[in-house]
C-alpha cells in the first residue's frame, strides 16, 4: 500500500436536511393597542351616566340632534332624570327593533324572504333586499320575494342571451365556456352570498327556456332525445334527460324542428339548493345552415 494521498477539492454543497422538531410556544407577548372606537349608536351612554349623576355637563344634549349645547347644573331634578332615562331607553329601543325586524330596505336587509315575512306578515310579493351572510349591509342584494310561496329568487342577468347563430358562436357546445363568448349566465347576486342563500334554504327550483328555429332542444321529430340539452349545475354536476340528475320537460315546442320560432322549457326542482342556479348549457344539435336558438334563463328561487 502505498503512501496517503492528497485530500481532494471539496465537492458540491449537500441538499438541505429536514425541517427539525417545532420547538416548544414562546410566552404570551402583551396585549395589543385597543382599536378604533365603534359606529356611533346615536346617543352618549357616558353623557347620559353624567347627567343621572347630577354631574355638571357643558356640551350639545346627548339625545337630541337639533338642540343647542346647555349647561346641565347639580339642581337636576328626579323627575328629569326619569324622562332622561326614558328617552334614553325609546332611542335604544328603536334601535333595537330596527335590527330585530329588518323591513327589506337597502340598510335593513332581511337574510331571507322567509325571514321578512316572519318579520312583517303584511308584506306583498315584491323587490326586496337581503344579506344572507348577515355580515355587512352594504353588500346586501336585491331579490323578488314571493310571499305566498315565501321564496327569495335571484334574477339572472341579463335574462335572455342574443340570438345566436351555431357553431361558431358555441365553443365545443357549452354555451358560457368560452370567457369571451356571446353569453355568458350570470346572476345579479355574488358566490358568496349565493352560497349562503342555498345553506338556508332546504329546497331550489328553475326554469330554463330554450328558444329554437330548425334546432332541436329536447325530443327530435322521430321521439328519441339523442340530442337533448344537457344542463350544467352550481356545483358542477350535468344534469341530463335521463340518469341520476335529471330536468323535467314542461313544454317541447323545438321537437318539430320547424324554421319558425319555437320553444322547449326545462324545469329543475330539487331539494338540493347547492345544485341551483345552472351555471351552462350545452347544445348537441348544432353544425347545420339556418340554425338558430336563444337563451332565456328564469329566476332561481329558494325557499
Amino acid at each position: 500500500m502505498g503512501k496517503l494521498g492528497l485530500n481532494g477539492r471539496p465537492g458540491p454543497r449537500g441538499p438541505q436536511g429536514e425541517a427539525g422538531k417545532k420547538g416548544p410556544d414562546g410566552d404570551l407577548g402583551p396585549p395589543g393597542p385597543p382599536g378604533l372606537p365603534g359606529e356611533s349608536t346615536g346617543y352618549d351612554a357616558s353623557a347620559l351616566s353624567a347627567l343621572v349623576a347630577q354631574g355638571t355637563s357643558k356640551g350639545p344634549d346627548p339625545l337630541s340632534a337639533d338642540e343647542p349645547a346647555r349647561v346641565v347644573g347639580p339642581e337636576l331634578t328626579d323627575q328629569e332624570k326619569k324622562d332622561l332615562v326614558i328617552r334614553a331607553y325609546k332611542r335604544l329601543k328603536e334601535s333595537f327593533e330596527e335590527f330585530a325586524k329588518p323591513d327589506g330596505g337597502k340598510a335593513t336587509p332581511a337574510k331571507t324572504c322567509r325571514d321578512l315575512k316572519a318579520a312583517h306578515p303584511d308584506k306583498d310579493t315584491g323587490e326586496y333586499w337581503i344579506d344572507p351572510n348577515g355580515a355587512d349591509p352594504k353588500d346586501s342584494i336585491m331579490v323578488h320575494c314571493n310571499m305566498e310561496t315565501l321564496q327569495t329568487c335571484v334574477d339572472s342577468k341579463p335574462g335572455t342571451s342574443p340570438e345566436l347563430t351555431i357553431p361558431s358562436e358555441v365553443g365545443e357546445g357549452w354555451l358560457s365556456k368560452k370567457e369571451d363568448g356571446p353569453y355568458n349566465i350570470n346572476y345579479k347576486a355574488d358566490s358568496n352570498q349565493l352560497s349562503f342563500l342555498q345553506l338556508l334554504s332546504g329546497r331550489a327550483a328553475q326554469t330554463i327556456t330554450f328558444h329554437c328555429r330548425n334546432t332541436i332542444a329536447y325530443r327530435n321529430p322521430r321521439g328519441n332525445t339523442r340530442s337533448a340539452l344537457t344542463l350544467m349545475s352550481w356545483n358542477d354536476l350535468e344534469i341530463k334527460k335521463g340518469g341520476k340528475f335529471k330536468y323535467e320537460v314542461a313544454e317541447d315546442g323545438c321537437k318539430d324542428k320547424a324554421r319558425a320560432w319555437a320553444k322547449t322549457v326545462f324545469t329543475v326542482d330539487t331539494t338540493k339548493p347547492t345544485r341551483l342556479p345552472i351555471v351552462d348549457m350545452k347544445i348537441k344539435d348544432f353544425g347545420k345552415p339556418k340554425q338558430n336558438f336563444k337563451v332565456e334563463v328564469g329566476r332561481v328561487c329558494f325557499s
